[in-house]
């Protein structure tokens, strides 16, 4: 049975299967996105070195897939099912608020550090981002107290691992790439030497 766009799984006669009922189907594709979305997410970060690359960087001999990021994931989404939808829908916001402030903020500086370029206008590249960050600040003092302490414990582990990553700053932070392949496949492209021809002679460069 459909109704209102979404799907009913399950329906006793006579029983109203609300909100939940109909929203179940949504639900259960949108999960299945996330963890599929999510583990490869994590494996290109692991494969790149931001995670540790022996356990979220590594494929299955077999399938070629990242086993570990997907049950990490699976197990992410049954702790999930503890909190409240409004907690989770908090706690959701607390990432996207203040992500949406980090990229305004992001502009900001960019603005500052290129401001006598030709091209960079304060409406666009200041004013507008300042604006935008006081509205998700803003929002951000909205929310749940729950919503924020499990936000900040998040951030600060979060923090904790760039501290580690970087040596205290010391170095610069890894960036993951889109490059299809396993670590030790990426690092092997990377060194090889690429041939090409050019007027019948062999040119070798690094790719």
């Amino acid at each position: 049975m459909r109704t209102g766009g979404g799907v009913v799984a399950f329906r006793e006669p006579g029983v109203d299967p609300g909100p939940g009922g109909v929203a179940l189907g949504p639900v259960l594709a949108s999960g299945l996105a996330v963890q599929l979305s999510s583990s490869r997410l994590l494996y290109i970060m692991g494969r790149d070195g931001v995670l540790p690359a022996r356990i979220f960087g590594s494929l299955h001999r077999r399938t070629r897939t990242p086993v570990f990021c997907l049950l990490f994931t699976g197990a992410m989404c049954f702790l999930g099912l503890g909190p409240s939808l409004e907690t989770a829908t908090s706690f959701i916001n607390f990432g996207a608020f203040l992500a949406f402030t980090a990229v305004n903020a992001c502009v900001i500086v960019c603005f500052v550090r290129n401001r006598g370029t030709s091209g960079v206008k304060v409406l666009g590249y200041a004013v507008a981002p300042a604006f935008g960050a006081c509205v998700t600040i803003y929002l951000l003092t909205q929310l749940s107290a729950m919503a924020l302490t499990n936000g900040g414990c998040w951030l600060a582990i979060g923090f904790g691992c760039l501290l580690r990553l970087t040596r205290g700053f010391r170095r610069p932070t890894p960036e993951p790439g889109m490059s299809d392949g396993p670590a030790e496949a990426v690092g092997d492209r990377m060194e090889q030497a690429v041939v090409v021809l050019s007027g019948g002679e062999a040119i070798r460069a690094r790719a």
